[in-house]
């Protein structure tokens, strides 16, 4: 039971961040698609390049509907292995960066010999 939970937990913990990063990441290619398509407008980008920031704008955004749809069900299945009514409030205090960690990141010297 603790396990079902704590699992559905990381999940909504995890699912959060990814569409926040999602958000972010759709911020910054609507901007470059923009920028992209005002060069294109003065003749300084190719139309190609417009298209596919424009089909990898679009692919972003239907990933973040999925990342939201996946999200909503881990919650209900977070509700469900806690015993909480479905249309329950629940908010959640925790963030990834707490729960765990940074990674290290080892660097080699690549200039020593041996």
């Amino acid at each position: 039971m603790v396990a079902s939970v704590s699992k559905a937990y990381f999940g909504v913990i995890v699912g959060t961040k990814r569409i926040q990063a999602l958000d972010i990441n759709i911020e910054k290619l609507k901007k470059t698609y923009q920028d992209t398509k005002a060069m294109n407008q003065q003749g300084f980008a190719e139309q190609l390049d417009v298209q596919r920031l424009e089909v990898s704008l679009n692919n972003l955004e239907v990933e973040k509907k999925n990342a939201e749809n996946l999200f909503l069900v881990t919650m209900y299945l977070l509700k469900f292995q806690m015993g909480m009514p479905i249309d329950a409030n629940l908010s959640l205090v925790d963030s990834l960066p707490s729960q765990f960690p940074a990674p290290v990141i080892e660097t080699v010297d690549y200039k020593k010999k041996g």
